[in-house]
């Protein structure tokens, strides 16, 4: 009997090292594109015309480049939009969208003051001192009405934390220290209000009438006359 012919041998499936680029894998006949197919462990079906296209959307979608084999280095990272610094002249106008934005995160944070403590000591001694000549008005109202005159007197003190009002403040002060050294100058000042404004005021300060954040619906008085001129010109803290 004759022996069975041998099976045809299978072509050599292309060596890992050679490099693929579209003409070499046009090049491959279909067993050996199957081959290279299944090496990277993609689908083999399909006629020659379909594995050269799956093939060849492998090698479009390698990260190694045709002429060296290496991996290519990752793009750039795209810089993350910077927003425009905001101009410190909008921040010192306090109708500003970007003055009134800052002040609207504003929070603010009380601790007692103990009394029989220096500190406490120390606030009375500025409030007495603040007082002198400073309660007329209040005392010449009183006399007119026929009431006895009054003073004042501190029956219990809290320190304040607010960030946002403290850069404010400093913002606030190297403007008007350009202006004027005496202008700069801090002094220590008590200003009157009904309980129910002092959280108000105590996280976003005393406001100008008509202040988008100032809730009060009603002008009290026109301040000093000093103190207006100024607010008029350089805006509230």
């Amino acid at each position: 009997t004759q022996a069975p012919a041998p099976a045809p041998a299978s072509p050599p499936a292309p060596s890992p090292a050679t490099t693929l680029d579209e003409s070499s894998v046009k090049k491959m006949t279909a067993a050996q594109l199957r081959a290279k197919l299944q090496e990277l462990s993609l689908p083999a079906q399909g006629n020659k015309t379909q594995l050269i296209k799956a093939l060849m959307g492998h090698v479009k979608g390698s990260t190694k480049t045709p002429a060296t084999g290496e991996p290519e280095s990752a793009p750039p990272a795209k810089k993350a939009k910077s927003s425009a610094p905001i101009d410190e002249t909008d921040l010192l106008n306090p109708m500003s969208q970007a003055s009134r934005k800052e002040l609207e995160s504003a929070t603010v944070t009380f601790t007692d003051i103990q009394k029989d403590t220096e500190e406490f000591w120390d606030m009375e001694e500025k409030l007495a001192a603040s007082l002198q000549g400073r309660n007329e008005d209040y005392v010449q109202t009183r006399i007119k009405s026929k009431k006895k005159p009054l003073t004042f007197i501190l029956v219990s003190c809290q320190k304040i934390e607010n960030e946002v009002l403290k850069k404010r403040f400093q913002r606030r002060k190297a403007r008007m220290t350009e202006e004027s050294a005496d202008l700069g100058r801090e002094r220590p000042s008590f200003h009157g209000s009904a309980p129910k404004n002092l959280p108000s005021i105590c996280r976003t300060s005393l406001l100008r009438f008509k202040h988008p954040l100032n809730p009060c619906k009603e002008q009290v008085d026109d301040g000093y006359p000093k103190f207006a001129l100024a607010w008029g010109t350089l805006g509230p803290t």
